[in-house]
Order: C-alpha cells, then sequence, then structure tokens
C-alpha cells in the first residue's frame, strides 16, 4: 500500500464534507498517556494498525477524537515504518483514516496527560 500518499481527514469546527454512513461500530475505547521519565519529542509508542485482520480493507476506518489538547502527537508510518506525518491533538477535534494504516500515540513531555477517544468502524457502501 503506497502510504507514502497518506490520506488523513482532519475534523475540527467546520462542516466535514465526506460524510459516511456506519454500518457497524468494530471498537470504541478511550486512551490516557502521561508523561514518563526519560520520554523525549522523538519517542513514542510501538506502531501499530487498529484492524488488521484484512489489511486489503478498505472499508474499515479510525476515528480519534482529541479530548484534550496535548503535545503527545500521533505519528503514521509508511510500509518502512518512517513518519510520514505528525498531527499534534488539539482538544475538540479528530482524525479519520484507515484502520489498516500503521501509526502510533506518543505521551506528552509538557502536557498533564493525552486523552484520546478511539473508535473503529465499517461504513456502509454507496450504492
Amino acid at each position: 500500500m503506497g502510504q507514502d500518499t497518506l490520506k488523513v481527514g482532519i475534523v475540527g469546527s467546520r462542516k466535514y464534507e465526506n460524510r459516511k454512513k456506519i454500518k457497524e461500530f468494530i471498537r470504541i475505547k478511550s486512551n490516557l498517556l502521561y508523561p514518563q521519565p526519560n520520554f523525549y519529542e522523538y519517542n513514542y509508542q510501538p506502531p501499530h494498525i487498529d484492524y488488521p485482520k484484512d489489511l486489503s480493507n478498505n472499508d474499515i476506518f479510525s476515528f480519534l477524537y482529541y479530548i484534550t489538547n496535548s503535545d503527545g502527537d500521533t505519528r503514521f508510518f509508511n510500509d518502512d515504518f518512517k513518519v510520514i506525518k505528525k498531527v499534534t491533538p488539539k482538544k475538540g477535534t479528530g482524525l479519520f483514516f484507515n484502520s489498516n494504516i500503521w501509526h502510533s500515540a506518543s505521551n506528552p513531555i509538557q502536557a498533564s496527560e493525552r486523552i484520546i477517544i478511539n473508535y473503529i468502524f465499517s461504513i456502509k457502501q454507496d450504492n
């Protein structure tokens, strides 16, 4: 998968134009990260895929909703695990992306915490 041309939808206070209907929620969970000793800006959690059952599946998506402002960036990787995009959490915004894209969280350095809600769901296909 050519992830060097990563498409990540950033959802904020303006209307998100590519609306899709949710078919099924697969998982909803929250994540809380605190600053860690000897953890620096270049450190991050292990990269992962939210829905790895079928890496060619294009109708399973993730939505990360940022509860707090934080400096614990979300990083996206290509197939060689090179960072190709970093997004800094901004309270009240979120990221929408295909669940088979490698990504990771980072512990905050300056902020007291990083809190997100992670939704994984399938979408209804347009007929």
